[in-house]
């Protein structure tokens, strides 16, 4: 008789989870940590990005609270972006680059390489031709979601931006 050694399901499922549903849940904006380029939010601006995974597609809710663009006060922002990380690029609806502004249609990809999430979008906005290209990948221990942004825009300056997020526990 041979010594089999035997693996849980639990073990199994470690192994075999996917990187779409190791992002799953709340996470916060750690502004601190994060660069955000030219952009300096309030004292009190909040972030907050809860990911859910159906099997196909990526739902991205982010909920903003104390905006201020332009000298302008936005108590709160909620936009929800859709995303099928298949390679196959379509329509989605994504946040405008001005908070106050409307939600805009994008031509998007999404792709997995790697664990990393790639995203690339392109279409116009009120500000003209508009192209963003996001990756997010997880930390080893799966507490910190980092996204590297890169948004061009037509009429306003080129930003790079490295997001830090932080689980909710």
């Amino acid at each position: 008789m041979s010594n089999i050694p035997l693996i849980s399901a639990a073990e199994i499922g470690g192994i075999t989870q996917s990187p779409a549903s190791r992002m799953v849940g709340a996470w916060h904006l750690d502004v601190e940590g994060s660069d955000l380029g030219a952009d300096h939010p309030a004292n009190d601006y909040r972030l907050t990005r809860t990911i859910g995974w159906n099997g196909t597609t990526l739902t991205e809710t982010d909920e903003a609270a104390n905006i201020v663009i332009v000298g302008y006060f936005v108590p709160k922002a909620r936009t929800v972006t859709e995303l099928r990380p298949d390679g196959v690029e379509r329509e989605v609806t994504a946040a405008s680059a001005v908070p106050m502004f409307p939600t805009v249609t994008m031509m998007a990809k999404a792709g997995w390489q790697g664990d990393n999430l790639y995203i690339h979008a392109y279409g116009h906005s009120p500000f003209g031709y508009w192209t963003r290209t996001r990756r997010l990948f997880l930390s080893p221990d799966g507490t910190v979601l980092t996204e590297f942004l890169r948004e061009d825009i037509r009429l306003l300056e080129d930003s790079e931006k490295v997001l830090v997020f932080r689980r909710v526990q």
